[in-house]
Formats: C-alpha cells, structure tokens, sequence
C-alpha cells in the first residue's frame, strides 16, 4: 500500500513510491449525510484533498446500479443500491479517479445493495478483487442482521 504522501509500508531503506507504479492508495468511508445531493461533490472534493485512487463508500442510498462522474472533481461513482420502491438504507458504491477506470479491464460489478466488487489488475497476469460492503451496525434487529 502507498500513503497519501507517497510513502510505501516497505523496506525502511526505500520507503518512497515509484512514479506510475499501482495505485496511490484506497480508502474505505461512511458517506451518511444531511444533504444527499451534495454528497458525490463533497466524496469527491475530500478524495482530491486526500489524493485516493479508489474509496469504497457505504451508506450511499442510491437506488439500482448506476454510475455517475463527477464534473471537474475526476472521479466516476459506480453504486449498488436497493430497488426505487424499497427503503434505501444500505447501499455501496466505489469511487474511482477516472485515469484508473479507463485502464480497468470491467467495471466493479454489483452484487446487492450491500456488496459490490472491483477487480483490479496487478502486475502480469494477477489481480486483486476490492469488496465494498455494508454490514448492518450493532443496533439493527436481528430481522436486519439475519437478512445481512
């Protein structure tokens, strides 16, 4: 993993990343907001101030599955949510710098409102597989963490 600042967890010796080489870094954030439709705006703007690559979100509460890009921020948000006539609690999503996903061989892919993946490659022929996920927190029902 490579910090925000280009430091690697490596060897001591050669802690500073090497330009182009995988991702800056990834972050896993609770976008539970007062304001819904500033939401993306606001994701986006931390995720410039912070340099991240990719951030799996939670908590989106968009419907279906979609993606939207984020004008002038440089981020494409790819979510996974319940359908329009449901409660929209849950819901997953990830946002990814638009460079990356233009280089990605498919899109993260939804699985339910709750679970989403992204396949990521490495080098040669290996791959790593993100998981953005939503877990009901300690105080839902059981009805709630039984359904998870």
């Amino acid at each position: 993993m490579v910090l925000p600042n280009g430091h690697t967890l490596g060897n001591r010796h050669d802690r500073r990343a090497k330009p182009g080489e995988g991702l800056g870094c990834c972050v896993c954030l609770h976008t539970r907001s007062n304001r819904p439709e500033r939401r993306n705006k606001l994701v986006a703007l931390e995720l410039v101030l912070y340099k991240f690559d990719i951030a799996a979100l939670s908590e989106t509460r968009f419907s279906k599955q979609g993606q939207l890009e984020e004008v002038g921020a440089g981020y494409t948000f790819f979510w996974s949510g319940r359908p329009k006539a449901e409660q929209r609690d849950a819901g997953v999503s990830f946002s990814i710098r638009n460079g990356i996903v233009g280089r990605l061989p498919c899109l993260p892919q939804g699985i339910s409102d709750r679970l989403m993946s992204l396949r990521l490659p490495l080098r040669g022929d290996k791959f790593a597989i993100v998981i953005s996920a939503y877990v009901p927190p300690m105080t839902s029902s059981d009805a709630a963490n039984d359904k998870f």
